[in-house]
């Protein structure tokens, strides 16, 4: 719960409610994502976080990651090559998958999130 300053009595108290609403509102939102990324930050400097994309690939074939954590701002992401029949069978060159005829490209991201 909470609490709200402001009123509705007239227009200069309506304004102050829509304020302090708009403003428990981003809190209420921005909490979680906060709590989130002063984690990220804790197992980072303790070593039992990574980051990059290759790091973060070699961690999810090998059944090592609990929480994957992606920026919203997906454009600086490589191009990776993965196979329609093995979603775990990524590469950053088509030849690592061999003569696989369901061979694709696509940025690195979405093919994380197949495993």
């Amino acid at each position: 719960m909470v609490y709200i300053e402001g009123g509705r009595t007239d227009d200069s108290a309506r304004e102050a409610l829509r304020a302090s609403v708009d403003a428990a509102m981003h809190e209420v939102m921005a909490s979680p994502h906060r709590a989130v990324l002063e984690r990220l930050e804790a197992e980072l400097a303790g070593g039992r976080a990574l980051q990059g994309i290759p790091a973060v690939k070699e961690a999810l074939a090998e059944g090592r990651v609990e929480t994957l954590l992606l920026a919203a701002d997906r454009g600086a992401d490589p191009v990776l090559f993965a196979s329609r029949r093995d979603p775990r069978a990524l590469g950053t060159d088509p030849a690592a998958l061999g003569e696989d005829s369901t061979a694709f490209s696509a940025s690195a991201a979405p093919l994380l999130l197949r495993y």
